[in-house]
């Protein structure tokens, strides 16, 4: 359940090391780009990592259901093939 993350920007505090663990990970990215937290996944947001008044400790966190990227990958393989269908057409 260790690892190592590294980071690095203007947001970033300048800690040397933060306790999670390798969950922490992935919910701390999809934060970090704006996107949503499937409601299901195990870790939390490693807000430290970022400066107090950075847009990424302000930022509510988006949580969905667990089943979203599934749904959304879904609906663009049905867009992908309308658009093939209509190029035969």
């Amino acid at each position: 359940m260790e690892g190592i993350l590294m980071v690095y920007g203007e947001e970033v505090n300048n800690k040397s090391t933060i306790k999670g663990t390798v969950l922490d990970i992935a919910p701390t990215i999809l934060h970090l780009f704006n996107l949503p937290i499937p409601n299901n996944i195990d870790g939390k947001i490693l807000k430290k990592i970022f400066k107090d008044k950075s847009i990424f400790v302000k930022r509510k966190p988006m949580y969905v259901d667990a089943k979203y990227y599934l749904r959304k990958m879904c609906r663009e393989e049905v867009r992908k093939r309308i658009r093939k269908i209509k190029k035969k057409i």
